[in-house]
């Protein structure tokens, strides 16, 4: 989905598609706000039972951020395959 997609429209493709990870990776600061309605919309709609990880360069910047944002994972691009996969279980 691109970065236009409302996070309403997102929750809804989580739970159309049975999502078991969802990954929103943000690049500026101002995207920020987005990225935390996204998360938000995707916790209800499908509360603990999808994975979220998240990502870029506007969260490098913040460590720590993305728990604050709700998210269950933070992870740079070279280390996103595996950090998606500890987070559901996948060996």
């Amino acid at each position: 989905l691109g970065s236009d997609v409302p996070p309403a429209d997102i929750a809804s493709a989580v739970q159309f598609f049975n999502a078991d990870l969802v990954v929103l990776s943000t690049t500026l600061a101002t995207q920020i706000k987005s990225l935390q309605a996204s998360i938000t919309a995707i916790r209800s709609a499908s509360g603990d039972s999808v994975k979220i990880l998240v990502g870029g360069p506007a969260l490098a910047e913040a460590p720590g951020l993305w728990q604050r944002l709700g998210a269950d994972g933070y992870a740079g691009a070279s280390d996103a395959v595996s950090a998606g996969n500890d987070l559901v279980g996948v060996e």
